[in-house]
């Protein structure tokens, strides 16, 4: 499922008829991928289940996926036996989960609770994306998949491809060189401008 419709790019850009509908749909799938992997982060609800990850004996842990809506299961592994922690056990954020004083198994640091620290020892279910896409995200994803289809977008560049080819349909394209230092480097400008103000960045 992408982050629009084939009927939102339809009526975005005037377009009729269902005869390339197939392939509308997969520009979208790819460009919305490609959207979320640029922005670390997911618009789309979707379950994780059973990420693995190391304790490291802190007290946090950050997910591969943002943001964070609910977590089903948090899972300790305890001599080749996985225990599952109870729900006022740690406290759920957008990007984080942490452990809370109600988890006493673990070696407290300070008074906080800790990951015990294992190699692939903790594992979570979790949802994550969000209720509905930002406008301003789609608009985006309209504007990058006009640019790949042929839609009325100015811009030529599509991100980090240098071509597409499906069925009997190929584009070739030049590199952009706008946000040059920034994951969205090779994202069309008008489309960069959209997406920036999205973006995941890490701290270290």
């Amino acid at each position: 499922m992408g982050l629009i419709t084939v009927q939102e790019y339809k009526d975005f850009y005037g377009v009729t008829g269902s005869s390339q509908d197939a392939l509308i749909q997969t520009v979208i799938d790819g460009i919305s991928a490609s959207i979320q992997r640029k922005l670390n982060r997911v618009f789309e609800t979707e379950t994780v289940t059973d990420e693995y990850f190391d304790g490291d004996g802190s007290g946090l842990y950050r997910p591969d996926k943002y943001p964070v809506l609910s977590v089903s299961k948090l899972e300790e592994e305890r001599n080749d036996v996985w225990t599952t922690l109870e729900a006022e056990s740690y406290v759920v954020y957008r990007e984080r989960v942490e452990l809370s004083k109600e988890y006493t198994y673990s070696r407290a640091f300070l008074g906080q609770a800790t990951f015990t620290r294992g190699q692939r020892n903790w594992r979570m279910t979790y949802t994550v994306g969000q209720a509905t896409v930002p406008d301003d995200i789609k608009q985006a994803c309209k504007l990058w998949c006009g640019d790949v289809l042929g839609g009325e977008s100015l811009q030529a560049e599509t991100g980090s491809l240098k071509s597409v080819k499906i069925g009997d349909f190929s584009k070739s394209y030049f590199e952009s060189k706008a946000f040059e230092d920034t994951a969205l480097a090779n994202v069309p400008p008008d489309v960069a401008a959209l997406l920036s103000p999205h973006r995941r960045i890490f701290a270290l």
